[in-house]
């Protein structure tokens, strides 16, 4: 009966320290080289900052030296460690040991500690001095803020459990695993500022009229298009709004415009103003507020005549061969006059193209013309066709005018077709033989898909190489 070769089994551990978040579950991977920088095995952590290898054997004794270092995370919020850490692994032979050899495992660079900060631009990471730690045992601590009390702060009164098992390895080193049992600890702590207010003025005049008996109407709108505040002018053409309350310090931007709308021969002022309003912390538990008027004083001058009108020029788009998430397409309106693009939209989620609305202040026929921006390629073959659109505007004699759309080819719809190319996978394999040489054919290998049917089959060549046939 032949005897079994003698193997020395090696496991190999290191701790990961997480600062500013708590570890999850295999988020860091680790890989172990040899002195050839040959990737040896790798390990990932557990949730206490353990890290666990998988094992691997060496069948010769003698003196072997490898690196341990952390691969790169790809993820801009947490720091990877570069640190790189030695470990000398000797194996001797032992027949009385399991597996005929005594393994011994050593940290030259001291026990592997990596530590990895996560960043977040939001929060402040309170980073405490080292604890020093000489035996092992069970530790358990509390964290609370200390702070004195600031003027306008309100302190968190939270208080979070740290808990902290030292164990010794064996080998002389003390290896650390940290528990948060309340959750990482996250101190919030308010500042309350009494606040500001802001007051928008402005002025309206008339022209073409006597100023009507109806007021007009304006309004305040937010970065986001979110309207305000409203106001009506006064008898001598002021406008003043009511204020505007803030609770934040910031830059805050808003536009000011006319409200009523056109009518009844009258066009009111589409001009809209800029208004930048600074709020600031006095560091006294007051904000202040500064309005600047970008575009110079408010002014809105009403004219009368006939009143503009706008027209709406639509489009389709149809998509051929793609099954993948909603895709956009950009289109064109351009003057067929003056070859001058007047206007551009996209297609929504149903494939309808809505060019903004056009503006018309005076009767005539207008020529555009309707092609697609984006150019063939990437799988895409797009619609060369171009539609010609023929806006009609004419007075009605009573201030108002009227606009109509004509398409004369019909109405404009474009079809896009995706194709993809072919590929083809090559799949391989190692076949090792342990006690014996291996023979060409001597094994069969096959992949199977998801449903368990046959792809391909093949055999093992004599160096012990599986190479499939290529899938498609």
């Amino acid at each position: 009966m032949l005897k079994s070769p003698a193997i020395a089994i090696v496991k190999l551990e290191g701790s990961k320290l997480a600062l500013g978040n708590i570890l999850s579950e295999n988020q860091f991977k680790f890989s172990v080289y040899d002195e050839n920088n040959n990737l040896v095995t790798t390990g990932y952590n557990k949730i206490n900052g353990n890290i666990i290898f998988d094992e691997f054997i060496i069948t010769t004794p003698g003196i072997y030296s490898y690196i341990i270092k952390e691969n790169l995370l790809v993820d801009d919020n947490w720091i990877t460690d570069p640190s790189i850490f030695a470990v000398t692994v000797t194996v001797i032979s032992d027949p009385k040991s399991p597996g005929g050899f005594n393994v011994r495992v050593e940290y030259p660079d001291g026990y592997p500690i990596f530590k990895n900060y996560y960043k977040d631009q939001s929060k402040g990471l309170v980073e405490f001095p080292c604890i020093n730690f000489t035996e092992p045992g069970t530790y358990n601590y509390t964290v609370r803020e200390t702070s004195d009390p600031q003027p306008g702060w309100i302190l968190d009164q939270k208080e979070y459990q740290i808990a902290i098992e030292v164990t010794d390895d064996e080998n002389g080193n003390l290896v650390p695993s940290i528990e948060h049992p309340d959750g990482f600890p996250e101190f919030k702590n308010e500042y309350q500022a009494k606040p500001a207010k802001a007051v928008f003025e402005g002025y309206k005049m008339v022209e073409g009229a006597p100023f009507p008996l109806d007021a007009f109407e304006f309004g305040i709108f937010d970065e986001m298009g979110t309207l305000v505040e409203t106001t009506l002018n006064n008898l001598d053409g002021t406008i003043t709004f009511p204020s505007i309350e803030f609770n934040n310090e910031g830059i805050f931007y808003y536009t000011v415009q006319e409200l009523t709308p056109s009518g009844n021969g009258w066009t009111t002022d589409p001009r809209e103003y800029s208004v930048i309003v600074t709020v600031i912390d006095d560091k006294f538990g007051s904000l202040i507020a500064n309005v600047e008027y970008v575009d110079g004083p408010i002014e809105f001058n009403n004219v009368y005549q006939a009143e503009p009108t706008e027209a709406i020029i639509t489009a389709y788009k149809l998509i051929k061969g793609w099954n993948g998430p909603t895709k956009t397409f950009t289109f064109k309106l351009i003057d067929s006059v003056t070859g001058t693009v007047v206007n551009t939209a996209t297609t929504d989620h149903d494939g309808v193209v809505e060019f903004s609305p056009l503006l018309y202040e005076r009767p005539g026929i207008y020529y555009y013309t309707i092609v697609e921006s984006m150019s063939s390629g990437n799988g895409w073959t797009v619609d060369p066709s171009s539609y010609p659109v023929i806006v009609t505007v004419i007075d009605d004699g009573e201030g108002h005018l009227i606009t109509q759309v004509e398409y004369p080819d019909g109405l404009p719809s474009f079809t896009n077709t995706y194709t993809t190319k072919p590929i083809c996978i090559p799949l391989s394999a190692i076949k090792m033989a342990i006690g014996a040489a291996l023979r060409k054919g001597q094994f069969t290998f096959s992949v199977f898909d998801e449903s368990g049917e046959e792809i391909v089959s093949t055999t093992n060549n004599a160096p012990g190489e599986i190479d499939f046939d290529d899938l498609f």
